[in-house]
């Protein structure tokens, strides 16, 4: 069974809503952002009742739980994943490049949850925050960049062959053109500004998730 949806910084909700799902009957096989594959329990495990979207009353579910982590090196993720799975956790999803860490509960005698405290919990939260702060002011800076370019180059438009900086460009003819026209076209595109909206765009969607991480982080370690 293959579901579809997305959450923004918010890896308690898609705990909850992972682990919903499987006390259905499922547990969770795969998945890339956006898309969820559960595949059916088998008869070994009884899902019939479920509280506390992680706790079975009776019999055994592979709960899934979440972690936020990148590292430098890929020993580093092995010692990771490895201190997870002796703790009776397996790693379902996830790399060391990538933040989002993804553990099924694999031993019955296991903690319900891969934290031993509320703050272990919420800092997760933190290391997505400054993933998100660091994305945020490379684009503030490269707009800055780009709002400098603009105002020197404020004529540039009356002349976008301007734009182009390899020399003899417009003597060149055929092919050889075309392909050094097309070749310097991004980075034209970038002095003029043009894709100053799109860069202003995608700080704001970082920042808007870097607040919002910020807030998760305080609110679960706040409940818990």
């Amino acid at each position: 069974m293959i579901k579809h949806r997305l959450f923004f910084s918010n890896m308690q909700k898609e705990e909850d809503w992972i682990n919903r799902v499987i006390a259905k009957g499922y547990r969770l096989k795969s998945l890339i952002p956006g898309r969820y594959q559960f595949e059916k329990l088998d008869s070994s495990y009884n899902a019939k009742t479920f509280r506390k979207e992680t706790e079975s009353c009776c019999g055994f579910l592979p709960i899934v739980k979440l972690d936020f982590r990148k590292f430098a090196s890929l020993e580093d993720f092995k010692d990771y994943v490895t201190l997870f799975e002796d703790s009776g956790w397996r790693h379902i999803a996830g790399n060391r490049s990538e933040g989002p860490q993804y553990f099924e509960k694999i031993q019955p005698n296991s903690p319900d949850d891969i934290f031993s405290d509320s703050t272990s919990s919420a800092n997760r939260y933190w290391r997505m925050f400054y993933i998100q702060l660091g994305i945020y002011t490379l684009e503030i800076a490269l707009i800055i960049v780009l709002l400098i370019n603009i105002m020197v180059q404020l004529l540039s438009f009356s002349n976008w062959k301007s734009l182009y900086y390899t020399p003899g460009l417009w003597e060149l003819h055929g092919l050889s053109f075309w392909k050094a026209f097309l070749l310097e076209t991004p980075l034209a595109l970038l002095r003029s500004g043009f894709l100053l909206p799109l860069l202003a765009v995608v700080a704001a969607y970082f920042g808007f998730l870097g607040l919002r991480s910020f807030y998760w982080r305080r609110k679960e370690k706040s409940d818990k």
